[in-house]
């Protein structure tokens, strides 16, 4: 269709009206046409009735298009101080703009309506529109980001004037529109509409068509907020010639065995009509509320019908086929599927999803979804029977089955080792450059090394700070940027922690401001300071505004101290994703949960404490983890959410929370901002009839902070779904221990010495605790005596004893693997060292033998849990472990 020129607009309530229309080329009067309507403002949300008219012998309407008149044309009349500015994105290239109380620009013009167009900006203010002696309006072009702004506004609208000279005025008022802005005001543009004729184009008088529709005394067009409709004209439906319809065509004309079936949609509660071209009068059967009109000069049948919930069928036989006219509402309509079997269209009404059709001789089988039971209504021809999903079927189909939340058994450990002084930072990059990537990233003046993260490579998640220092004072000021830029109406969520010494002090907002805090040290003191910037994220640059370059992490801080500052930096232990391509290095920051892996599924955590509570005693940072079973039936879409109940409710709750399901990223709940408290779980990072893992990180930003509840819930479900596989990602690696022993026999009092080594990579390199290895061997003697690091031991009674190897983490105490790695008999003659003994991986399924606690300065351990099945496994395992990553 070619365009032609806009239909009308009369009798207008409500906001401006935007026409459009298309007409088949070289048809004359008989050419198919196409008419469609929307708000002038697409972001309006008031309702706004209009009529329109159309003729079919002109492919113009009579009305002409607006004359534009540019800022800088002679005809509009400036008053005070006014700068003229280049804007490529304006209509004629240029704008005016003014800041100063009381500027104006005058324009007088011939028509029935104005438009006055204006730029738009962060600093834009509020402006003073005025025509004629009508009441005048305060508007403004302001806008809450540069990025994706409107390069044109309609800022006043204003129709339906009487032909003839009017004037229309705007005036800065030099004010703000909004705190954040400024008082700019601009034109643009000003658009003329020229007073349309109804029954003339071009000189010519129509004759054919219509003055007013509706035709319908009383009944009018709807729009309906950001709304559109479309009106067709001129076309046939199975032999029947419609003049047009104010309903819209839904779907192709479906064939049944009673004729032909057209749907018409309409919203409900508005007026509708149709026209119907015939030789002589149609015979009608319809409902209630329909009416007809007859129009044997014209050969026209108008029928008007009010758009009611339920389908209103509208039987005509005219000049073509039997036509049945079905009147659905637009929300009926969301649930109507035509489909295709070949070139056979089928229609099936009251289902969520139909995917296909297929004819097998007059048996018409059907697949889809439903989200609960439902008698759906078939229109085909040819079918004397239907089946749904395999199933022989007269109308009623069921729904999906209902599921229960799964119940979660929450362990807990601490997880921010990194803030102990005696946490060896020796691998750890040193931050020392004084020179960034780009001058947004620093140095900053007071430390004069570049802090931010991205510099050192870490570019996603959480980052760690050390600082080594002797304090000149207990006064600090850090600056910090998680994430910043976020719209005038928001808040930047991005915070950070602090430890002096071990000791807490407490939260700051990495909004890019300097903050202060008061470290509980004095003059002279030597400090250890550890900061945890939680980033959440590089910015979107739409503008090339440099937005993409800032930094993350810190920028700069104002220590207080007396001579050299050391810094060192760590995050994530995979800053590239290389060593998890599924997940990719989006997926985790610089936690050493995350390092150590204990996100991953298949993590052990029999031996984390039983938790009762998200909300700690003492600010920091801690982590939960839950197994939990799903069993979903075949065939069924069961999706799931994370849902997080705040701790006194939002606002109120100072925590975050960095969700993993699975080992999945899926999400960050922010307490004390929100609003998000669920967090759909996408179906591919489940085990929809297995074993499934949910971890979350903690971040007290004081004591007591943390959610009230974290909960796994079912939300929507249908049947007949195309179900994707598990994503395949890397689990936590399997674990084992090889060993032996110095001498297999020995006499009382003599010395054993065991060797172990873990054979399966570690997760993360560098980092200590004490003299501790982030994965630590004790030995069990077999004796009853205690536990112990120490490889070497005395026997002092005579026997045959086990010995055996535990691999710890060193931060949470989890029993990792363990193994019989030599037996030893005490008494008799000595012989050679016990052949070196394979282990059995520990799973986290897997209950650990009774062995006494690690010190408490490197771990905090748990309750055991009872023995689950041990051929379930939370995660599809690649064949590749995470090798070890970090600096």
């Amino acid at each position: 269709m070619d365009p032609a020129g806009a239909p009308t607009v009369a009798e207008q309530s409500g906001d401006s009206v935007k026409g459009y229309q298309r007409i088949k080329a070289g048809d004359g009067t008989d050419a198919e046409r196409f008419l469609a309507f929307r708000l002038s403002d697409s972001n309006s949300t008031k309702d706004t009735s209009f009529t329109t008219s159309l003729w079919l012998d002109s492919q113009d309407t009579g009305i002409a298009a607006p004359v534009v008149v540019e800022d800088d044309d002679a005809q509009i009349a400036y008053s005070g101080k006014w700068t003229k500015e280049s804007d490529p994105s304006a209509s004629g290239g240029t704008i005016h703009t003014a800041t100063t109380k009381g500027a104006s620009a005058t324009f007088k013009f011939n028509g029935t309506g104005i438009r006055y167009l204006s730029a738009s900006s962060t600093d834009f203010g509020k402006v003073q529109v005025q025509v004629d002696d009508r009441p005048a309006q305060v508007v403004n072009a302001w806008t809450s980001s540069n990025q994706n702004k409107p390069s044109q506004v309609v800022l006043a609208d204003v129709q339906n004037l009487d032909p003839g000279e009017h004037t229309i005025t705007v005036t800065a008022l030099g004010e703000k529109a909004d705190p954040s802005g400024g008082t700019t005001v601009s034109v643009d543009a000003f658009q003329v509409t020229k007073a349309p004729d109804s029954r003339t184009a071009g000189g010519e008088e129509h004759k054919v068509g219509w003055s007013r529709i509706p035709q319908t005394k009383g009944a009018k067009l709807h729009l309906h907020g950001r709304d559109a409709i479309a009106l067709t004209a001129n076309f046939d439906i199975a032999g029947n010639r419609v003049g047009y319809t104010t309903a819209q065509l839904f779907a192709a004309p479906q064939p049944s065995a009673n004729g032909v079936v057209q749907y018409l949609m309409g919203v409900e509660g508005d007026p509708a009509e149709i026209v119907i071209r015939a030789k002589s009068e149609p015979s009608i059967v319809a409902p209630e509320g329909v009416t007809k009109s007859w129009n044997a000069e014209k050969g026209e049948l108008l029928l008007s019908w009010t758009t009611k919930a339920q389908p209103q069928d509208i039987v005509v036989n005219g000049d073509g086929q039997p036509l049945t006219l079905r009147a659905i509402s637009r929300d009926y309509a969301a649930n109507v599927w035509q489909v295709y079997d070949g070139n056979r269209p089928v229609t099936v009404e009251g289902a969520d999803l139909v995917r296909g059709a297929k004819y097998d001789g007059r048996t018409l089988h059907l697949n889809g979804s439903m989200s609960k039971p439902a008698t759906l209504r078939v229109v085909a021809d040819g079918m004397d029977s239907w089946t749904w999903n395999g199933t022989a079927t007269s109308g009623a189909v069921p729904g999906p089955k209902q599921v229960e939340a799964p119940e979660l058994e929450w362990h807990t450990t601490t997880g921010a080792p990194e803030a102990n002084p005696k946490f060896d930072v020796g691998g750890w990059k040193i931050a020392d450059s004084t020179r960034a990537d780009n001058s947004r990233q620093g140095p900053g003046p007071h430390q004069g090394v570049v802090l931010d993260s991205n510099h050192y490579g870490f570019f996603e998640g959480d980052v760690w700070y050390r600082a080594s220092y002797t304090a000149a004072g207990s006064k600090i000021t850090l600056q910090g940027n998680g994430g910043s830029g976020v719209p005038a109406h928001g808040r930047n969520p991005a915070f950070g922690q602090v430890w002096a010494n071990g000791k807490y002090v407490g939260a700051f907002a990495a909004d890019g401001s300097s903050q202060s805090l008061t470290l509980p040290v004095s003059a002279g003191d030597q400090v250890e300071l550890a900061v945890l910037v939680h980033n959440l994220g590089q910015n979107l640059d739409w503008n090339d505004d440099g937005l993409s370059r800032q930094n993350r992490g810190l920028y700069d801080a104002d220590l207080n101290s007396s001579g050299a500052v050391t810094w060192r930096i760590q995050g994530a232990g995979d800053p590239t994703g290389n060593a998890d391509l599924a997940r990719t290095m989006y997926n985790n920051g610089g936690l050493y949960g995350e390092r150590a892996g204990w996100y991953l599924p298949g993590y052990p955590i029999s031996d984390w404490a039983e938790a009762s509570s998200f909300a700690p005693t003492e600010a920091g940072l801690n982590w939960y983890a839950s197994d939990f079973t799903l069993d979903v039936p075949e065939g069924q879409d069961q999706a799931y959410e994370v849902q997080i109940t705040p701790n006194g409710g939002i606002p109120n709750d100072h925590s975050q929370v960095t969700i993993f399901v699975n080992g999945w990223n899926t999400g960050v709940y922010i307490g004390d901002i929100g609003p998000q408290t669920k967090f759909t779980i996408p179906a591919q990072f489940l085990n929809l009839r297995g074993t499934n893992r949910l971890t979350v990180a903690v971040a007290s930003k004081t004591a007591g902070a943390g959610p009230k509840g974290i909960d796994v819930v079912p939300t929507t479900a249908t049947t007949g779904s195309v179900i994707g596989a598990q994503n395949e990602a890397p689990s936590y690696p399997k674990r084992s221990i090889e060993g032996k022993v110095s001498s297999s026999q020995v006499d009382p009092g003599a010395e054993v010495r065991a060797e172990s080594t873990i054979a399966s990579p570690h997760l993360i390199r560098g980092d200590r605790l004490g003299s501790g290895e982030l994965v630590r061997i004790e030995y069990l003697w077999g004796d009853g005596s205690q536990p112990t690091s120490t490889p070497t031991h005395a026997y002092s009674a005579a026997g045959t004893y086990d010995v055996t190897a535990v691999a710890r983490d060193s931060v949470s105490g989890q029993k990792l693997a363990q193994a019989v790695i030599g037996r030893v008999t005490v008494g008799g003659t000595s012989s050679e060292p016990s052949s070196p003994t394979p282990s059995s991986p520990v799973s986290s399924q897997t209950p650990s033998s009774p062995v006494s606690s690690p010190t408490a300065e490197q771990t905090t351990q748990g309750a055991q849990r009872p023995p689950s099945s041990p051929d379930t496994n939370p995660s599809k395992v690649v064949p590749t472990s995470l090798p070890r990553t970090g600096a």
